[in-house]
């Protein structure tokens, strides 16, 4: 149990240290919300479009869909105040 305690710590920093080295903010936002929406969607559409190419249209859009809400809630959690202090001209 300890080294899969371990093993799961390491992944955390290791995604964290993805995120913090992203080049550029759009980036950051990508890339925190990728592997929650981007990477199941290949997955899931690849194995849709086997047996129904509309299931595979209607995965995409949910995801799309997802990935859309996830870069609006990253962008308000860690750009939205000073985007709001600069338009306000403080």
């Amino acid at each position: 149990m300890n080294h899969v305690a371990s093993a799961f710590g390491i992944s955390i920093l290791l995604y964290l240290g993805y995120i913090a080295v992203a080049p550029a903010p759009i980036d950051t936002l990508d890339r925190i919300c990728s592997p929650g929406f981007q990477w199941p969607k290949k997955f899931l559409a690849s194995g849709a479009r086997i047996f129904s190419p509309t299931a595979e249209i209607k995965i995409n859009e949910a995801f799309d869909a997802g990935f859309g809400r996830c870069r609006a809630w990253g962008w308000g959690i860690l750009y939205e105040d000073e985007y709001q202090s600069s338009v306000k001209g403080d």
